[in-house]
């Protein structure tokens, strides 16, 4: 699997500007690898409330919106 633009990009911050590692590089690059696991938790959470919906209330009118959002997410949309 690919790996996400965010995390590639995190990975190349350091290496910028010849090498130089400066302090607001670092952060950003801290600050994407932690926003990209954010992300993959809450996703994580949407495919579990969204299968809970369905399973349990109203499976052909219910969760089934979040689809979408799910597809865009994982990349398959």
């Amino acid at each position: 699997m690919k790996q996400p633009l965010a995390l590639r990009l995190a990975e190349v911050f350091p290496y910028l500007e010849g090498g130089e590692r400066s302090q607001w590089i670092m952060d950003a690059a801290a600050e994407l690898r932690r926003l990209h696991e954010v992300n993959q938790e809450l996703l994580e959470a949407l495919k579990d409330a969204a299968q809970c919906v369905q399973d349990n209330y109203l499976p052909d009118m219910m969760g089934h919106d979040w689809d979408h959002i799910i597809a865009k997410a994982t990349g398959e949309s």
